[in-house]
């Protein structure tokens, strides 16, 4: 009975442990957000071109995802060593029925095992590493229902600045086809067809990255 409820009181600690660790990560990463969107104002303040400001938010949220799940990963890892010192099953040291054990690879193996298992918390994708204690279980809960919220919203960045991509040059691809085969009909090559191409891709590009009036919507802080 003694050795049960010390048992039950280790646990506890190692929950509450786990739940400390969480806050602080949660307080670390909201001021470094808060210097990123600093940073990343004065970058989009600089760029000029409509695609390479999409091409930035893309790579902006693929970093964003990038260090997310590196930041999980090493939660993971965490929370398995620190129930491993305790004594406790763990998912580092009993990955799987036929896996080996995560602690007795190379460093790089743990690595790529534990963002791996973070990566598969966002996606239908699995692995042999499952949550063997309390500790481990609540981080599995906690990471799903982030990426419930987080990621879904990530995602749909994604989406949308993919698409801003395909619509910004589908209406011009589909005119120039239409010339190009207008021209072939005609019977006109070179040179006369690449001067005239040259010339349209450039006035093409120079109207696009122009800012009119009616092109800034009622209601957005220019237009005020």
């Amino acid at each position: 009975m003694v050795n049960e409820t010390s048992a039950d009181e280790g646990e506890m600690e190692d929950v509450a442990n786990a739940l400390r660790s969480l806050r602080v990560l949660r307080v670390v990463r909201l001021l470094r957000l808060l210097k990123v969107q600093r940073l990343m104002n004065l970058v989009y303040d600089i760029l000029d071109s409509e695609y390479i400001f999409i091409l930035f938010t893309l790579l902006k949220l693929t970093c964003l995802i990038t260090v997310m799940n590196h930041v999980i990963a090493c939660m993971w890892y965490g929370v398995g060593y620190m129930t491993m010192q305790n004594g406790e099953l763990n998912w580092l040291e009993n990955s799987g029925a036929n896996a080996s054990r995560v602690i007795d690879g190379s460093m790089m193996y743990q690595y790529t095992t534990a963002l791996h298992w973070s990566l598969t918390q966002f996606t239908p994708a699995s692995m042999d590493s499952v949550a063997r204690n309390v500790p481990e279980r609540i981080v599995s809960i906690v990471v799903v229902f982030f990426a419930l919220i987080g990621f879904s919203s990530i995602v749909g960045s994604v989406t949308n600045s993919v698409a801003q991509l395909q619509a910004l040059h589908g209406n011009s691809r589909r005119q120039f086809w239409l010339l190009r085969k207008y021209l072939n009909e005609k019977g006109i090559w070179n040179p006369t067809r690449a001067r005239l191409f040259a010339f349209l891709e450039h006035e093409v590009e120079r109207r696009r990255q122009d800012v009119k009036a009616e092109d800034v919507r009622p209601g957005s802080p220019v237009a005020a």
